[in-house]
């Protein structure tokens, strides 16, 4: 992998960001919802997924829980790791909580573990996000000077992987997932929905270089939760991570926004 991971953005490019590439789709509740399709360009974002794609699997942690009463587990994804008895034991007492209608989840992602020097893809996305230029792109979307981000990650939902329902409250002020899933249909599973009352009032297909923000922090509800993966031989990718915002500085958003 090269030492940079992109390019530093030109001025043309930036232009191109305000005046095509934030055409927000508003998605009510107060506009708390935002939905960029082709938030970078085309060559950026085909360099993150290749970067992903190629990154070592001992990388990945899959991560279930509950593996074990209330506990999280962790496993490293060496060649093998599916195979082992602890596994799955894990996935059976997983599955149990799941149908029983219990906070659960399992998936691959990463760890912000890694040391300073490291430039996986992981620590590469986190540098990228967190430049002046990304934050400042951010604050224009959602109105609110975006300060940094906090645990972030990339993910990868394989067949039978989930992720129940659950609010992100404590977590950060919005959270944000920006996709990297190609040729995704939504018979597939893998689908962001947001529910209130037990009812499914708002749904987001996986879609190749789109980002999602929604608030979490003083709004009534942001529960959501990812279903499950139905087939074999596709993965929904995806980086995820919280905003922290400066409340007392608004942001003057593009006239696009």
């Amino acid at each position: 992998m090269n030492n940079i991971y992109f390019k530093v953005i030109k001025i043309d490019e930036n232009k191109r960001f305000k005046k095509n590439m934030i055409k927000i789709i508003k998605m009510s509740r107060e506009n708390q919802f935002y939905l960029i399709n082709n938030y970078l360009n085309y060559e950026e974002a085909e360099l993150i997924y290749k970067d992903i794609i190629e990154l070592p699997s001992q990388f990945f942690f899959k991560s279930i829980f509950p593996g074990k009463k209330d506990e999280r587990i962790d496993i490293r994804e060496f060649l093998g790791f599916q195979n082992t008895n602890n596994y799955n034991n894990y996935k059976l007492y997983n599955k149990k909580s799941y149908e029983n209608h219990k906070f659960s989840y399992c998936f691959s992602r990463t760890f912000d573990n890694h040391s300073e020097t490291c430039n996986c893809a992981h620590c590469k996305l986190n540098k990228y996000f967190r430049s002046e230029n990304m934050l400042k792109r951010f604050s224009e979307i959602i109105g609110k000077k975006v300060i940094d981000l906090n645990e972030t990650f990339i993910s990868k939902y394989s067949k039978d992987d989930f992720l129940s329902i659950h609010s992100d409250k404590g977590k950060g002020d919005y959270a944000f997932t920006y996709q990297l899933t190609k040729d995704w249909n939504p018979s597939h599973g893998g689908i962001l929905h947001f529910v209130e009352n037990n009812e499914i009032y708002k749904s987001i297909t996986p879609t190749f270089n789109t980002l999602f923000i929604f608030k979490i922090k003083d709004v009534p509800i942001t529960d959501h939760f990812v279903s499950q993966i139905s087939v074999d031989n596709k993965i929904r990718i995806a980086y995820t991570g919280w905003f922290i915002v400066d409340e007392t500085q608004n942001i003057i958003k593009n006239k696009d926004v």
